[in-house]
This record gives structure tokens, C-alpha cells and sequence, in this order.
């Protein structure tokens, strides 16, 4: 659809406002083809709308997206999606600045922002400050959604698949601090998912601009655990094994390599039941340019092809993703540092499906909902973490498989999370820095809605 002079004036208006974002194809909400920021994305801005119009205080959205197959400009759930920038293009941010002028009166501007979500060149990520700068000069209200915060590449050298020590990663860790601070100088409101991420971006930012809100599930349960058995069977998968699925794209950060090497060393010392490793995703859309990556990707992949216990499926539909998030018998995160929150973890929590994480994502379990839902199905932060050894993983493994009192206590926790950090909890949070002009920083899950107040 072309955009059409009465389009746009339909949506040039100061209660309308523009996300920049990656975004699904039409019809699509968790699409294959499409970066993980963006089922995130459409369903918080949904949500945002529907209470924005059953608050009497109705919101538009315009969502310049990336191109996707095609695609063009769009109505759709009401909001107007304009497909008008490329990833890896130096000119995207000039592409994106010329999609904004067509909407002088929106002043309410959100960027969806992680790395490399434009581009992995250093010159694209070198002028995002000065697409920022511009757009505070010409008035725009500016909230950056931060889906990472990493001070030092070190820490991701083996994603990187870079030197931790080398002279570049250390001026490419100074730059990226000093773009820290110039968000905060620059973006009105921050938004970063978890209050041990606002802790640390506020050695660089002023706190009273960063809120701390948990990345939310969509609310709706298209399938869920209690149907195991029949999703099970659905996927071909024995109902006699117990199987752990990883979630998600493939990558080093997320401990993918570390958790399939284990598990070769450790599946023979489960007591109890076979136990089979799945892991429930494919390569990363956003890496797979990258040569030392995809090095990295195939090296893993020639493992998982000799072990006949470690299941690889590539990158799932829509619709059967889900299908092994509830089929499950218990969600392992093996996460080797803790940059921002877990797409898979919000899956988890509309599933309603029991999860362990490594110890270096111990900081969430200090959020005030997930210490209470730990506290309330009568756990502590050590039964739900487990260390980067083998020893402390077969022990946590051991124990879902032979005490179903232990696991039925993590599948609590979760579904108890689960509305709490719904978006359409978080959709009064998101409006009130959406469309107000004063800075207003939201601390915790209990300020969110009413229920947090459940879990009580």
C-alpha cells in the first residue's frame, strides 16, 4: 500500500506515536523471518492501545519497520506500519529521519534499541547519537528501550568470537560506554528490563530517567504445559523421556555451546528417566552474516549431528515454537552473562512451563515479583539457579527428574509470574512515559498493576 496524503494526516497528530523497530510480517507476532525484538514490539504497542482507548485517553502508533519480503506500509490492529529501512544500509538512519518528517505534529518518539539491530558496521552504530541529537532538536520526546546493557566486550568475546584482551575490544568498550552516557543525555526516558540493569546504567545515566520494567509475555496462552502429554505426542517426542529444551536462537552468550558439551558429559549420570537435550531454535538472523560466527554455528551443529540424545530443529514456525516451550519438562537457560532479560524466559511464563537459570542471571531473582513468587511456591533463589559445572547442572537435572514436589514448584513460580509481567500489565506504564512530558523512572513490578497484588 502506498502511503496515501490522507493516511497520513490521519496519523500526523500529538496523541499519535512513532516506534522505531524491527516488526513482524502481517499476520505474524513471533515470526521466524524477523529479529527477536520484534513479537515485543507489536505485542506491547497493542496492548498500549487497547488501554489507551479504554482509558478515554486513545493512543495512535506508526511503527517505521525494517524491510521484510517486500512488504510496504500497512494498516493493521489499527496502527500504521511504514516497511522503510534496511539493516546494514549507512543511509538507514537518513532513511528513517525522512519517514519522520512526514509526521511533524507525533512528538512522542520510542526507539527500539540492542546491537545491531540497524547494522553491524561500526559506522552505523557510530551515528546513532547524532539521529538522537537531531530528533531533541526538533522536539521530539524521546524513550529508548534498551534491550542490552553491556559495558565491556570482553564479556562477549566468545560471542564476538573476538580477543578479550585485545587493544580494539578495549576502544570498542570505552565507545560503547560513551554512548551510554550520551543516551542518557539525550533520550528522555530509558527503559532497560530488569532493576540490576538500571543499577548499572546508572553509573553513567541519572537513575531518575531509567525505569526498570520487565519484558513482558503476551498475556495469552496459545498453548500450555498442563496439555504436555498431547503436545508431546504432537511432536513426536517419547512420553517416557524427560526432555530440556533451549530456546531460541543459537548463540554463545546464551550458553548454547557450554550446555550441549555438558549434557554429552553428564546425560549418562541422570538417575531415573532418559533424558533428551532439544534445542528449539537455529542460527541468529541477526549474526548470520557474520563469518566467525557462522564458524562458530557449524562447529556446534557437527556435535549435536553425532549425539542421538541432542535434538537441533533450526528455527521454528510461529505456531510450533511454542508447542516445545509447553512440551517441555523443564526449560534450561544456561546464559553465560546477564545483559538484559530472556525472550525464551516470557515464553516460559506463557506456557507456564518450569525454568532453571545459570547463575549469572541470579540478579532477576531480586526483582520483587520473582522473589515473591519464589518465596510464595516455597523456593529460594538457589533452587532455581544452577552454576556454569557440570555438577551443580546434573544435580539440578537429578532432582526435576526424581522430585515432582520440587518441580511442580517451579511450574508455580512461573504461571504465578506470568500475569504480572503481561504487557497488558505493564500497558499503564509504558502510556504514562509514552505520552507525558515530564520524565517519570518506574522502579519495580509492584508499581506495575493490580496483579502484583495476587501474588500476596
Amino acid at each position: 500500500m502506498k502511503l496515501k496524503p490522507n493516511l497520513i494526516s490521519q496519523f500526523n497528530s500529538d496523541n499519535t506515536v512513532i516506534v522505531v523497530s524491527t516488526y513482524p510480517r502481517r499476520g505474524h507476532t513471533y515470526d521466524p523471518k524477523a529479529l527477536a525484538v520484534a513479537p515485543f514490539t507489536k505485542n506491547k504497542i497493542s496492548a498500549i492501545a487497547e488501554f489507551s482507548r479504554k482509558s478515554g485517553q486513545p493512543v495512535k502508533f506508526v511503527v517505521l519497520a525494517d524491510t521484510i519480503e517486500g512488504e510496504q506500509s500497512y494498516l493493521e490492529n489499527g496502527h500504521l506500519i511504514i516497511r522503510c529501512w534496511t539493516r546494514n544500509l549507512l543511509s538507514v538512519y537518513a532513511t528513517i529521519q525522512k519517514h519522520l518528517g512526514l509526521f511533524p505534529k507525533a512528538k512522542s518518539l520510542v526507539i527500539e534499541h540492542e546491537f545491531g539491530i540497524f547494522g553491524l558496521k561500526h559506522q552505523i552504530t557510530a551515528q546513532f547519537p547524532f539521529f538522537l541529537a537531531l530528533n531533541r532538536l526538533l522536539g521530539k520526546r524521546i524513550t529508548l528501550i534498551l534491550h542490552q546493557v553491556i559495558y565491556d566486550l570482553a564479556e562477549l568475546s566468545g560471542h564476538l568470537q573476538i580477543n578479550p584482551n585485545g587493544t580494539l575490544t578495549k576502544i570498542l568498550s570505552f565507545f560503547i560506554r560513551a554512548n551510554y552516557f550520551i543516551f542518557g543525555q539525550l533520550a528522555n526516558n530509558i527503559v532497560v528490563f530488569d532493576a540490576s540493569l538500571k543499577t548499572k546504567l546508572s553509573s553513567l545515566v541519572n537513575p531518575a530517567k531509567i525505569s526498570a520494567i520487565p519484558l513482558p509475555n503476551s498475556g495469552t496462552k496459545r498453548v500450555g504445559h498442563k496439555n504436555q502429554k498431547r503436545l508431546k505426542k504432537q511432536l513426536g517426542l517419547d512420553q517416557k523421556d524427560f526432555h530440556l529444551v533451549f530456546a531460541g536462537y543459537i548463540t554463545w552468550y546464551k550458553g548454547a555451546d557450554w550446555l550441549v558439551k555438558t549434557f554429552k558429559h553428564i546425560k549418562k549420570q541422570i538417575q531415573g528417566r532418559r533424558v533428551k537435550l532439544i534445542l528449539a531454535g537455529g542460527q541468529s538472523s541477526s549474526l548470520e552474516i557474520d563469518t566467525k560466527y557462522m564458524n562458530w554455528f557449524n562447529h556446534l551443529t557437527h556435535l549435536i549431528e553425532k549425539d542421538k540424545d541432542i535434538t537441533l530443529t533450526g528455527v521454528l514456525p510461529e505456531k510450533t515454537l511454542p508447542k516445545y516451550l509447553a512440551a517441555a519438562d523443564l526449560i534450561v537457560m544456561p546464559y553465560r552473562l546477564m545483559m538484559s532479560a530472556s525472550g525464551p524466559f516470557t515464553l516460559a511464563q506463557t506456557a507456564g512451563t518450569p525454568v532453571i537459570v545459570s547463575r549469572r542471571l541470579k540478579p532477576m531473582t531480586k526483582s520483587e515479583d520473582l522473589a515473591l513468587a519464589l518465596r510464595n511456591s516455597g523456593l529460594t533463589a538457589n533452587d532455581f539457579i544452577f552454576s556454569l559445572s557440570s555438577k551443580s547442572l546434573r544435580q539440578k537435572i537429578n532432582r526435576a527428574v526424581n522430585d515432582q514436589a520440587y518441580l511442580a514448584a517451579l511450574t508455580q513460580t512461573i504461571s504465578d509470574l506470568s500475569p504480572v509481567r503481561s504487557c497488558q500489565n505493564q500497558a499503564q506504564a509504558y502510556l504514562n512515559l509514552f505520552v507525558e512530558d515530564k520524565t517519570k523512572s518506574i522502579d519495580t513490578a509492584s508499581e506495575l498493576a493490580p496483579a502484583f497484588a495476587r501474588l500476596k
